[in-house]
């Protein structure tokens, strides 16, 4: 596209792909697509809608991103987009493509086979398909064969934890995989103290889905409330209508999907983070926690014990008994919750920074 005259830095046509336009994989692809365009990149999101993606989708990117829809959710639509991701991208002919989870991934490499060499590709899995541990074996093999097939058009994984990466590497050899862990956006304020309040408040967020595991959030829940001591939980977020009738009757309140200043002021309002993730890539809202400041009991799954050194800055748990001991804990011993989540802030804000991510994913396109 040329180069800025001021800066001697070359700037580029950015196309991005996201089907999975919702939670943690569109924080990360917004942060991505917005630091791009303030760098003077011409930038342009493909994306599609889920029953998830927020209502104020268009608020989550700056001015100068461009969003195309295209429908990927119906077996129907999912074939058209094939073709219509091929004619726009060989219309733009960007310079770069970032592919953001599995299925665009798959699909944005089928459509650019034979494409111009010049076209660089980078995949970002965000947690890559056969990481889950809801389907059976069977099915992660699947996953897998399905990996080996879109590699015939080459494409730079990009993998935002080392667990990730390691099982990326191992079960694909041939590729080429690099790891850039996730960020948040700095500009999170922090939590206020709240002395004055008589109930703990444990919060999550996420979708209610067998990934987040909330039959075990449930079970915590029923556990807390047994002890005496005056619990409230609340889950930021929506999902699978059986799961949430069960955190229901746990007494958890399920807020539906809420936008984005609403879901950080909730967050803020929170005494404990808790984290039931069976597996995660790197999670988003656990980090972000962290950096207003809120103390987080997680699983110790792939991507949460990353994020966690144990009993500095954050407390990790692998059994349902571990959890509440430590959620009980924090509650009646605010000095402790306090000093674990003042070190993990200061861990995320370094570790986790927009500037951080920002150089990370230059140098790889440069």
């Amino acid at each position: 596209m040329g180069i800025d005259m001021d800066t001697g830095a070359r700037k580029r046509r950015i196309f991005h792909i996201i089907e999975a336009t919702a939670t943690g994989t569109l924080s990360m692809a917004s942060l991505l697509a917005n630091l791009q365009a303030a760098e003077g990149h011409e930038v342009t999101v493909v994306h599609s809608r889920r029953p998830e993606t927020p209502a104020d989708l268009r608020a989550h990117f700056c001015a100068p991103v461009r969003l195309t829809h295209v429908p990927m959710q119906t077996g129907r639509q999912k074939l058209a987009a094939l073709g219509a991701i091929r004619r726009l991208v060989g219309t733009a002919r960007p310079d770069v493509l970032f592919l953001h989870s599995s299925f665009a991934g798959f699909i944005g490499r089928l459509a650019t086979l034979a494409m111009p060499r010049g076209l660089r590709v980078f995949y970002l899995p965000h947690c890559i398909s056969f990481m889950r541990q809801d389907v059976p074996a069977a099915k992660r093999l699947l996953f897998v064969a399905l990996e080996w097939l879109a590699a015939v058009r080459p494409a730079t994984y990009v993998a935002c934890s080392e667990s990730e990466r390691a099982e990326i590497s191992r079960r694909i050899p041939f590729s080429h995989c690099v790891l850039v862990e996730n960020a948040v956006e700095m500009k999170v304020q922090p939590r206020s103290p709240l002395s004055d309040r008589t109930r703990t408040r444990v919060t999550t967020i996420g979708q209610v889905r067998a990934q987040k595991d909330p039959v075990r959030f449930a079970e915590i829940a029923q556990r807390l409330r047994a002890t005496g001591v005056p619990f409230d939980f609340v889950w930021i977020g929506d999902g699978d209508p059986a799961h949430k009738i069960e955190l229901a009757r746990a007494g958890v309140d399920v807020t539906g999907w809420l936008p984005k200043p609403s879901v950080m002021a909730q967050l803020r309002d929170s005494d404990i983070y808790l984290s039931t993730a069976l597996w995660e890539g790197m999670p988003v809202a656990l980090i972000e926690a962290q950096l207003c400041g809120v103390p987080v009991v997680a699983s110790r799954c792939a991507g949460n014990a990353e994020c966690i050194n144990h009993g500095r800055t954050g407390w990790l748990y692998d059994s349902v008994e571990e959890a509440v001991s430590a959620i009980g804990l924090l509650a009646v011993d605010p000095q402790m919750a306090a000093a674990g989540a003042a070190a993990a802030a200061e861990m995320a804000r370094t570790r986790f920074s927009e500037e951080r991510y920002r150089a990370q994913m230059a140098s790889l396109v440069e």
